[in-house]
């Protein structure tokens, strides 16, 4: 997380630069956007889905192997819930990358009637069970454009979509998954889609440095 808001920062600052930069020159807007397009793909981060992705190593016998992976009924839930579902573990098997049409999953995950609640309750459960570290979840939904460059040229539509992110982490978080576990954003890619990552959750603790008040100083 860390590494994206500081990816953003840069962005951020390149992107003043150009705009003051266009403001004083005769450069054309056109060459100006191709700049600054370009600096947006090497920085914003990139969700991809890899096809020929390694087989996950098979887990040792053990109480995780008996109670079952929860990657592995993570993934039984979607397929068997949402249509064409693709999808595929690191070849560690602690990640699990999904990608599938954004209309399916929004129907299943938001979806009126007793089918929305049972398959968000049931993912909800499985992303933080009692007895284990719970999965964190990234939720992006595939734009084809340019997050930075479409926030720039239409916010009411980026707007839209980061809203809509938004509504699919607050109808897990009503079934109880705490807020940190979720993660949303946008991300260039095939249009209408919508990209899953789940791994296990890693919390930053940051030591308190307490010598100083110790010593009054």
């Amino acid at each position: 997380m860390g590494n994206q808001f500081l990816s953003l920062g840069l962005f951020i600052m390149l992107l003043s630069f150009f705009i003051v930069l266009n403001s004083l020159s005769t450069f054309e807007e056109s060459k100006t956007r191709a700049v600054i397009d370009s600096l947006s793909d090497a920085l914003v981060p990139q969700y991809s889905f890899q096809e020929d992705m390694p087989s996950p190593v098979i887990a040792n016998e053990g109480e995780d192997a008996n109670k079952g992976d929860a990657l592995e009924q993570i993934k039984a839930l979607f397929n068997a819930s949402i249509p064409d579902v693709k999808a595929q573990k690191n070849r560690f098997g602690t990640e699990l990358r999904m990608k599938m049409a954004r209309a399916d999953f929004e129907q299943a995950l938001v979806g009126a009637g007793p089918d929305g609640q049972r398959f968000s309750a049931a993912l909800a459960g499985l992303m933080d069970l009692d007895d284990s570290v719970p999965y964190e979840m990234d939720i992006v939904l595939n734009i084809d454009a340019n997050p930075a460059a479409l926030q720039g040229r239409a916010p009411s539509v980026a707007g839209e979509l980061i809203n809509a992110a938004g509504r699919y982490a607050q109808t897990l978080e009503d079934q109880g998954v705490r807020s940190r576990l979720i993660t949303t954003g946008l991300a260039h890619g095939d249009d209408d889609q919508v990209f899953l990552l789940f791994r296990r959750y890693m919390p930053v603790r940051l030591e308190l440095r307490t010598e100083a008040s110790a010593n009054g100083g």
